[in-house]
This record gives C-alpha cells, sequence and structure tokens, in this order.
C-alpha cells in the first residue's frame, strides 16, 4: 500500500535538540546562539517547548531566550549546570 505524504521534519527528530544543546554544555554560565527560525514568534514558541521541556533536552538546569534577527528569529541556550 502507498500513502501520498510529506515525510517528517528531520530537525524535529527525537534527540535533535539534544544533539544541538550538547556543545553548549561545555560553557556554563555562556550565552549561545543555537538555531535559527523563520520568524521571531516561531523562536518564542520553540523558547517556550525547550523551556518547559516539551522537547528533549540535555538533562541539567538549562535557561532560553529568543531576539529577532535580521530575517526571523534567533533561539539562545545558557546551561547553568547539573540539577
Amino acid at each position: 500500500m502507498v500513502e501520498w505524504r510529506d515525510p517528517p521534519d528531520l530537525r524535529h527528530r527525537p534527540g535533535v535538540w539534544i544533539d544541538r544543546l550538547s556543545p553548549v554544555m561545555k560553557r556554563p554560565g555562556k550565552w549561545a546562539m543555537f538555531w535559527t527560525c523563520s520568524t521571531v514568534e516561531e523562536a518564542g514558541v520553540l523558547s517556550r517547548q525547550l523551556r518547559n521541556r516539551k522537547r528533549a533536552i540535555p538533562p541539567g538546569k538549562w535557561l532560553f531566550t529568543y531576539g529577532a534577527a535580521d530575517q526571523g528569529g534567533e533561539v539562545f541556550a545558557m546551561y547553568v549546570g547539573p540539577d
């Protein structure tokens, strides 16, 4: 049987945020811009999802925020330290 549909978005596969955030853990207490979005609103939604752990992220204490970029929005993370 054939299903006609688009493939899943690989940016949102399980573990993608763990992969992207792991390097941030090497510099606790420093902000890192690690993702860009099409719009500031999209960056805000992703920032809130990460902050509320609606997406899988590495263990520990984290801060997330977002800001406007020339073309869209940027998402920032700071690894604070272990729980």
